[in-house]
């Protein structure tokens, strides 16, 4: 290894590590501008970056993901074990019990998602792609940035991402598209209950789906609470309910009206009592949103009436 290489190698460290070792010159192609990011947490044990990109290649949700990697983590069991578990149809209910962890316990992801998001973060900004620019920079000394260097280009794509609601409550006020569950959900009362702790499934119809229903319906069904809370609590879920669960199961666990909602799949689509899921799924500090494109209704109640006849005898005179 040659002064320059070792030169070079020194300076790549210098930079990753927030060092000064070169000095400010002219702006170089190849340095990338690498943000404040927690590099430490590029060190984990059982799942690494290509896991990440090729379960988010399968379909799997930010949430998903999450999960997998917190099975893997507790369990020692290999990221991609618990993946190919799930790809062939195991549900995250069984994983938690198979491994005797709590499902409520797996599925509170939130700070999993922070910790795959700055993982990533990390991994793209001091990639290999990155660590050639670092030496093709400083071995040219900075000195002629428009001289072209055969080096692989790495792309690193920067996503916004929007600040999470506080809860379901939240979330469905701030989407004019479930401005008409908004005003069910308040009517009925449930706002408040959406607005606390817990975790919670909403299959929230839209507005497009309450269009559906003819306007007379509509009306005499927002003007009749009990119906109207019947029917929004039978929009919740008082659990966490995965897509993973949705294409696994035939049945819901039972919902705040008391009865389960029915799951059915066409291929990637899932459908709720014959409502089909529309958009990805909004996350929120109390649990998770899933609009569908029909309003689910509970199932009809049967009255019984009793009627009594009473027969009077009048004595012959």
């Amino acid at each position: 290894m040659n002064t320059r290489t070792i030169c070079a190698i020194g300076a790549l460290a210098a930079v990753v590590a927030g060092g000064s070792a070169v000095k400010a010159q002219p702006t170089s192609p190849y340095q990338p501008n690498i943000p404040p990011t927690a590099y430490l947490s590029l060190y984990q044990s059982n799942w690494d970056y290509m896991d990440i990109r090729q379960a988010e290649a399968a379909g799997f949700t930010d949430a998903e993901v999450a999960t997998m990697a917190k099975i893997s983590d507790k369990t020692d069991v290999p990221f991609s074990d618990v993946m190919h578990q799930v790809l062939n149809g195991t549900s995250f209910i069984t994983l938690s019990d198979r491994y005797n962890l709590s499902y409520d316990y797996i599925r509170d992801t939130q700070d999993y998602q922070d910790r795959i998001r700055n993982y990533k973060t990390a991994y793209e900004n001091t990639g290999i792609g990155n660590a050639k620019r670092l030496v093709a920079a400083y071995q040219e000394g900075y000195m002629n940035p428009s001289t072209p260097v055969a080096i692989s280009q790495t792309t690193v794509t920067t996503t916004t991402t929007s600040i999470q609601p506080s809860s379901i409550t939240a979330a469905v006020a701030a989407r004019p598209e479930l401005s008409t569950f908004y005003r069910a959900l308040t009517a009925s009362g449930l706002s408040s209950r959406l607005s606390g702790p817990g975790t919670y499934t909403v299959y929230a119809p839209t507005n497009d789906a309450f269009a559906k229903m003819n306007s007379a319906d509509l009306d005499s069904l927002m003007a009749d609470m009990p119906r109207l809370t019947r029917l929004v609590q039978f929009c919740v879920i008082p659990s966490s309910v995965m897509t993973t669960d949705e294409m696994s199961l035939t049945a819901s666990p039972l919902t705040l009206e008391g009865d389960p909602l029915g799951f059915s799949h066409s291929g990637t689509t899932v459908m709720v009592n014959g409502a089909t899921v529309t958009g990805p799924d909004i996350i929120t500090g109390n649990g998770v949103i899933r609009e569908v494109d029909t309003v689910v209704l509970p199932p009809v109640t049967s009255t019984t009436t009793t009627t009594t006849t009473t027969t009077t005898t009048t004595p012959a005179p």
